[in-house]
């Protein structure tokens, strides 16, 4: 046997190949000694022992057909004592045996018609393996065989279905057995010979360990072609027969059973023989809540991340993936259906499944296929598995993230923050974002996620319980994107809130990935139509969402994107309320922040709190242009919608919804009716009024439509577009459109009174009133008057400093712009009586007394139905009450000198 051993590992070269008369009686010789009663007996000579305790392996012995004792032998040498002479008889008669698959019995007899019709049952070598030297060239048959299976996988979902059940189960029956021991796969034995000298020197052969070292080496520069190639094939046959991985299953063997991973019966055994599943199953096993306390060896966590490393880094492994991304991978990635280097194939798969372009998308079941592989690597547990990702940010791996190699979650959420950062270099952001893009279509994929929230992602968002599984009993389907949306709102959401630990790992997975658009799913999806309308040019994809958040309120939009319309709603209103989800105002405004928000910065929901601190302190020293111009963005968003505004929402839901549901969001509107329940309440006596929280909100939120600064003052009407509608041939005519503010355009229309149209006057005259009865919502009055109501009115009531500064000893002394502001206020009192509130409040009874006409009996009522009104009746009214003056008004003859009378 050893003179045989020594024949047939010849002819690697053409000066050791041996005569074709040699050849043919090595041949018969080797038929002679494995298929006789020779054979037979010298088993049952060395296996005496063995035979007799195990009598599955005794009935070997009993068959009579040529080869089928031999092959029914060799299947029992991984259970026999390695150090015995049975375990040394069963190993050298396995070489034997795979030098030639003639001398197996079983496998000639059942792939007859498949050899016949492939042609593999010829004497010279495939020509897809031109060069690669094989002693006894017969041993080629099962490797021609896997080649066309191989082949046929591009085209068919089973590619071993060409070879019928029969021989399907002989050909992965051998496959296995080779895989377990590198010298019995004689065409990969010889084609890597020298390989396995050059990387695998120190690796003992025998249980999948050489074929494993050689795979993990396979990207190598020196790796000789032949040899990469033929790893090729069997990276595929190892994808389709779980089997074939002999250190994984030998080292996680416990946990196989444990977590009930093997196949339990024919029909799983038909559906769940990839190797994928097996890791994916590995992996949901530990996860589970029952197991946490006995979780795998380390033995078997070691070859669970060998082997999706391996899946990440050869493509072939994933049988969907070679059927499904055939025309894929050859279209773009690999002309040559080669696998590339570390990976870069499936990369380029992650690439274009992120395309917006629609001619460069993948099909949808070739996305299906990479999901699957990019789920099974598990990237999001250990980064390095894609050594692709690996290599391209090693830098900043190193560097800015090296505090936070605490583990390799942590580092790669590290990665993520610095997405936009300076360190950043543009293939590792690349890569960086291929991979987040899918884990953001898919919650398992963040493991710190998946602890954190598993049981609220089951029972609140119809998550599946066992992630791995791809049928179901119920017939329900995983949809990553929905539960991840599910987890989103639920972040948010007060009423029903996620456990703490849940709640703050959502916000804070949300907080990182809120740097792009499309790695918000249901964004993406629902925005990528308009996002190719409105922000296809010149708009970096960090400042997407800015970008349609600029263009989401416009009639055009809602129209055309309802759907999108409606998902950027959802967002902005959450980032209303968790300032950290505007990432590019938080990065921008970072010093503005830690000098004066920073209480609020830490909070886990500021509420607004941060934005509004960022408001009242533009004008700081640490106040960047930068900072300033998204300041003013969100500004101008939460102007067009109340539901923008986190904290006048809150404080004011119950009185919109009291009086003025007719308004539906418009926050201008929305003001205007408010002020004008204020205003009934406190000038006209009437009963209901505003809550004190909606009273201190409504008040921030008029003065923020006349202090908001505008970056583009084509924007500037959205501080209250119905006025600038109503006003727009006036804001022209006058040229107040030339106006810097809102408020100075405003105040130029205030100036022009007299001369507006009916429409138009009626807008301003609202905002008179509305100041006329709280003063401190004057802007213009509190800025210009700032020093004089300082130094004459400090003790006055911010609501009625007017009264102070309109005092005939105090008016004289005003400075010249408050005094120019007071005298404009005054004038405007005189012509209309609503516009003196503390008048009415004192003549109220003394009005109501006057001989007027019945319609006018009632005061309030009488306010009430012709505050809009300038009718020759109301004329004569006004007047009338406006005698009252020289009663009440210790100033009346200043007062009457401004009137003119």
């Amino acid at each position: 046997m050893s003179i045989l051993e020594c024949l047939q590992d010849a002819g690697v070269s053409e000066s050791a190949t041996l005569s074709e008369q040699c050849e043919q009686v090595v041949w018969e010789f080797k038929v002679k000694i494995t298929q006789d009663e020779r054979f037979i007996t010298a088993a049952k000579q060395y296996c005496e022992e063995e035979l007799k305790g195990n009598a599955a392996m005794q009935t070997c012995t009993t068959h009579t057909q040529p080869g089928f004792a031999l092959s029914c032998l060799i299947e029992f040498t991984k259970n026999v004592t390695e150090t015995s002479k049975c375990h040394a008889f069963l190993a050298r008669t396995e070489r034997l045996a795979f030098s030639d698959f003639r001398l197996v019995g079983p496998f000639i007899t059942k792939c007859r018609s498949v050899l016949d019709q492939f042609k593999c049952n010829v004497l010279t070598p495939d020509p897809a393996h031109k060069g690669v030297r094989v002693a006894h060239t017969q041993g080629m048959a099962l490797e021609c065989i896997l080649d066309k299976v191989v082949k046929n996988a591009k085209t068919q979902a089973d590619a071993l279905a060409i070879l019928g059940e029969e021989c399907k189960h002989e050909v992965l029956r051998l496959a296995e057995m080779q895989a377990d021991d590198f010298h019995l796969d004689r065409p990969l034995f010889f084609a890597c010979r020298q390989d396995r000298e050059r990387f695998c020197k120190d690796v003992p052969s025998g249980q999948g360990k050489v074929f494993e070292c050689l795979m993990q080496n396979r990207n190598d520069k020196f790796m000789d072609t032949q040899c990469g190639n033929l790893l090729a094939e069997r990276a595929y046959l190892m994808g389709r027969d779980y089997r074939m991985a002999h250190p994984l299953t030998k080292a996680c063997q416990p946990e196989l059973t444990r977590y009930k991973c093997e196949p339990q019966n024919q029909i799983e055994a038909a559906a769940h023989f990839h190797l994928a599943w097996i890791l994916l199953c590995l992996e949901n096993g530990a996860n589970q809540p029952e197991h946490k306390e006995l979780q795998p060896s380390k033995e078997c966590a070691h070859e669970m991340i060998t082997h999706r490393q391996m899946m990440m880094q050869h493509f072939r492994m994933a049988p969907e993936l070679v059927l499904n991304c055939a025309q894929e991978i050859d279209k773009w990635c690999s002309p040559r259906g080669d696998i590339e280097a570390e990976g870069r194939t499936l990369h380029c798969l992650m690439e274009h499944a992120e395309s917006r372009n629609e001619s460069q998308k993948l099909s949808a079941q070739c996305l299906q296929a990479v999901q699957q592989v990019v789920k099974v690597a598990d990237i999001g547990r250990n980064y390095k598995v894609d050594k692709v990702l690996y290599g391209s940010c090693r830098a900043l791996i190193d560097g800015a993230c090296a505090q936070d190699a605490v583990s390799e979650t942590a580092t790669l959420t590290c990665l993520m923050r610095n997405v936009d950062s300076p360190d950043m270099v543009p293939d590792c952001e690349k890569r960086l974002l291929e991979v987040q893009y899918f884990m953001a279509r898919d919650w398992t994929l963040d493991p710190a996620l998946y602890e954190a929230c598993h049981g609220e992602a089951v029972s609140r968002c119809s998550a599946l319980d066992n992630w791995h599984q791809q049928h179901n009993t119920d017939n329900t389907v995983d949809r990553g994107p929905q539960v991840l949306a599910c987890l989103y709102r639920s972040a948010y959401d007060e009423k029903d809130p996620l456990s703490e630990k849940c709640g703050t790992q959502v916000r804070q997975l949300l907080h990182v990935r809120a740097v792009r658009v499309n790695l918000i799913p249901e964004i993406e999806d629902a925005c990528r139509d308009a996002l190719s309308e409105f922000c296809s040019h010149n708009v970096k994809p960090s400042e997407e969402m800015m970008c349609l958040q600029n263009n989401f309120e416009t009639d055009n939009f809602k129209r055309k994107y309802a759907q999108c319309h409606g998902e950027i709603t959802k967002f902005t209103e959450m980032q209303a309320k968790d300032t950290k989800l505007n990432n590019l105002l938080t990065r921008a405004c970072k010093p503005v922040i830690s000098a004066h928000c920073q209480q609020f910065a830490f909070e886990d929901i500021d509420h607004g709190d941060v934005l509004e601190c960022l408001v009242n302190n533009k004008d700081s020293k640490e106040m960047t242009s930068k900072c300033r111009s998204y300041v003013n963005h969100f500004e101008l968003i939460s102007l067009r919608d109340y539901h923008f505004s986190y904290k006048f929402q809150k404080a004011c839901a119950s009185d919109i919804q009291e009086n003025c549901r007719d308004h539906q969001n418009d926050k201008g509107e929305i003001i205007r009716c408010l002020s004008e329940v204020r205003f009934e309440h406190k000038v006209l006596g009437a009963q209901k009024d505003l809550t004190d929280e909606c009273k201190k909100q409504l008040k921030v939120a008029y003065l923020q439509q006349e202090q908001v600064e505008f970056d583009d003052k084509e924007h500037m009407a959205d501080a209250d577009p119905k006025l600038s509608q109503k006003c727009s041939k006036e804001i022209v005519h006058f040229k107040c459109n030339t106006a810097e503010t809102f408020e100075d355009t405003i105040e130029c229309l205030r100036l022009n009174f007299e001369s507006l149209g009916p429409e138009c006057k009626s807008m301003i005259f609202y905002r008179e009133k509305i100041e006329a009865v709280d003063n401190s919502m004057d802007d213009e009055l509190q800025k210009k008057c700032r020093y004089d109501i300082g130094k004459f009115c400090a003790n006055s009531d911010a609501e009625n400093v007017l009264e102070c500064l309109t005092n005939t000893k105090i008016v004289r002394l005003l400075q010249r712009e408050c005094k120019g502001v007071v005298k404009e206020r005054m004038q405007e009192s005189a012509r209309d009586v609503r516009l003196r509130p503390q008048l009415l409040t004192s003549c109220r009874k003394e009005a109501e007394t006057l001989s007027m006409p019945s319609r006018f009996s009632s005061f309030d009522r009488n306010l009430r139905r012709l505050r809009q009104t300038t009718t020759p009746d109301y004329i004569k009214f006004q007047t009338i009450l406006a005698s009252c003056v020289t009663f009440v008004d210790d100033n009346a003859e200043f007062e009457w000198d401004v009137l003119g009378v």
